[in-house]
Formats: structure tokens, C-alpha cells, sequence
């Protein structure tokens, strides 16, 4: 039961590469396999039913992932911090570390630059000493930085 649920939870968080006709833009999203929100909480009821705390961490994440490709920062809010109390409470390093370095990510999109890239380096110091690859992550502090520098010249 357990295996089939978490099946069905990787089931509906399916990666893909996206072209978003409205802005022109290219890039790597999450598409989930149906009309969207509902399925992320179909996802996290399907984690939370399982009873298994890792699992749980892991729908959050992506979660709060997928609302972050969607712009919808209170929503990310919502599931990071959720997913930043599970995480510490069981500790989950790595997810920890994911979820505080998105967590930047927002701040900076809300342009709040200063704190968001110091928080996303903090999240990247901590997934670091799990031993995960950075290059994406440093790929994203690079975009995040960019991001930060034409908030700050906005405001001057």
C-alpha cells in the first residue's frame, strides 16, 4: 500500500521541459499530470495518508516548488514553512536546506534582494554539507542575483 501511494504521489509531480507562450520564455518547470492545483493536494493528502514523515517532506517541497513556478508566493510560503517544521523536526538535511534556499528565492522575486540571496546562501552553504550537487543551485542564486541587482536599480 505504502509503495503504491508514494507511486501515485511521483506520479503526479512529472518533470518537463515548458515554453510559457505568454512571456516567451524556455525553461525546465513542473507540470503536474492533470489541471494542476488539485492534484498538488491530492499529492500532499496522499503523503499525509501514508503516515510517513520523509514522504510528507518531500510532497511539501515539491509543492511549494511547484506554486514558486507558478507565482503564487503565498501559496510557497504556505508549504515551505511546513515543509521547514517537518524537516527540522525529523531532521531532513537536505529538504531543509532546499526549502530555505527557496525560500530566498521568493524574497528576491518579492524584492526583497539583500535578505533573500542571504538566505538562499544559507540554504546553499547546508545543501552543500549534504553532499548534494550545486550546480543548479548556483545556477539559481546567479538568476536570483540578476533579479536582486534590477530591484535595487528600480528603487534608485
Amino acid at each position: 500500500m505504502a509503495l503504491l501511494g508514494w507511486a501515485r504521489t511521483r506520479q503526479l509531480f512529472s518533470r518537463k521541459t515548458e515554453h510559457d507562450a505568454s512571456n516567451g520564455r524556455h525553461g525546465i518547470g513542473f507540470e503536474l499530470s492533470g489541471p494542476g492545483p488539485g492534484h498538488v493536494c491530492e499529492a500532499l493528502t496522499l503523503a499525509q495518508e501514508l503516515s510517513h514523515p520523509y514522504i510528507l517532506a518531500v510532497a511539501l517541497a515539491y509543492a511549494a516548488m511547484f506554486y514558486q513556478l507558478r507565482r503564487e508566493p503565498h501559496a510557497v510560503h504556505v508549504q515551505a514553512e511546513a515543509a521547514i517544521t517537518l524537516c527540522t523536526e525529523q531532521g531532513f538535511a537536505y529538504y531543509l536546506a532546499w526549502e530555505i534556499t527557496g525560500q530566498g528565492r521568493v524574497q528576491v522575486a518579492q524584492g526583497q534582494g539583500e535578505e533573500g540571496l542571504a538566505l538562499m546562501r544559507h540554504g546553499l552553504a547546508a545543501l552543500r554539507a549534504t553532499g548534494a550537487s550545486l550546480r543548479r543551485c548556483l545556477a539559481c542564486l546567479g538568476r536570483a542575483s540578476l533579479i536582486a541587482a534590477s530591484w535595487a536599480s528600480q528603487k534608485t
